[in-house]
């Protein structure tokens, strides 16, 4: 993986969705975005980057959580470190290196900061119970590795975390498959839709007592 991968789909993710998160963001209750299959961290630094970048033009800062999970232990290890090579000079702005990292040695730490507001977490998502109240789900890369009623399975349950009015970004090679009723695309050619209808219950027939348990915070 690495930061901004497909720099044009996350300009226009910040562009639509986290535009309008924050614009339509009220009350208490935090922004709460779930990167599942997060691998070794750059993709949820990068959304968490946006999220910063999008606060500071609103001149805003609602509490934000951003959960990150995979199936590796190992993985979430390494991207809770936050430490990066010099080789994401090459992904990132000089502007944002200095504004969203540190520089030790011939290595980059991301700032506490941003670092803060990302929980790092073992999840599976076809196994585990979904997360709730999500604002936005980034799942890019991992669908294409499931076969079909997997990746159905995978699907329902990014539905069912999401909010009412929420967003979903898929991988490029990736879609909604069956559930284009329940989405609107925001833009099809970088795969982000806006969920329409909710799903009260995971519709996972294999889990059913998992599914009454599903979590709010983890």
């Amino acid at each position: 993986t690495s930061f901004f991968r497909d720099p044009d789909t996350f300009e226009v993710l910040a562009e639509t969705a986290i535009r309008t998160i924050v614009a339509d963001h009220s009350g208490n209750q935090p922004i709460r975005v779930w990167a599942p299959g997060v691998a070794t961290g750059e993709e949820a630094y990068t959304i968490a980057i946006l999220f910063a970048e999008a606060f500071e033009r609103a001149r805003r800062w609602p509490n934000f959580k951003l959960f990150a999970t995979d199936v590796e232990p190992q993985n979430i290890e390494v991207a809770g470190a936050g430490v990066f090579s010099e080789a994401i000079t090459a992904e990132i702005s000089p502007e944002r290196l200095e504004q969203f990292f540190m520089k030790r040695g011939n290595h980059f730490v991301v700032k506490t900061e941003i670092r803060q507001s990302i929980v790092f977490a073992r999840h599976n998502v076809l196994d585990d119970p979904p997360f709730t109240r999500m604002d936005l789900v980034s799942c890019r890369n991992l669908l294409i590795y499931f076969k079909p009623q997997a990746q159905e399975r995978a699907l329902r349950r990014l539905q069912y975390a999401l909010a009412p009015g929420g967003f979903l970004l898929l991988g490029p090679s990736e879609s909604i498959a069956n559930l284009h009723t329940d989405f609107t695309a925001v833009s099809s050619k970088h795969k982000i839709y806006r969920i329409l209808r909710h799903v009260a219950l995971p519709l996972d027939a294999s889990s059913p007592s998992r599914a009454r348990h599903a979590p709010t915070q983890s």
